[in-house]
């Protein structure tokens, strides 16, 4: 149930679907969360699909500041910590091995999470809108020295 204060908001969230394409060796492979597979496999796409449906499953609490500052994530080191935790039935040895648990780690760290978080959360009005109401969000980056201004109206 979420928690709602003159602050913030309190909640809990589920990320729906991951997806991520992997190029190994000229092979590229579609990896989705929708797909549970076994991580004891010899094969990383089925190690990887395994790891994402982890994280679908895991419930990311949440907290998110009304003024449209970057939502707090509550217990993303405990999620990552307990998907870590598998890793160990890897069968996967050598450089191949280390890189795959390196790549899981990274997937699974809590600025990675708070990443994906801030990614579905960045859409939303900085204040409470009517029935009807539209609001303008306006993202700005840098890429490559060249700033890139995204607006649109909901």
């Amino acid at each position: 149930m979420p928690e709602i204060t003159t602050n913030f908001l309190a909640t809990e969230t589920h990320p729906d679907k991951l997806t991520t394409k992997i190029n190994s060796m000229g092979m590229t492979s579609n990896i989705s969360s929708e797909t549970v597979r076994n991580i004891k496999s010899t094969d990383v796409s089925d190690i990887m699909p395994y790891i994402m449906n982890s994280l679908c499953k895991s419930a990311l609490f949440v907290k998110m500041y009304f003024p449209g500052e970057t939502p707090e994530t509550i217990n993303t080191i405990m999620i990552s910590d307990s998907i870590m935790k598998s890793i160990s039935l890897i069968t996967i040895t050598r450089l191949a091995g280390v890189s795959l648990k390196q790549h899981i780690a990274n997937t699974i760290s809590e600025n990675n999470l708070e990443n994906v978080i801030e990614k579905s959360t960045a859409h939303l009005p900085y204040s409470e809108v009517s029935k009807g109401k539209l609001w303008n969000n306006v993202q700005k980056t840098n890429s490559v020295d060249i700033p890139l201004i995204v607006g649109e109206t909901n």
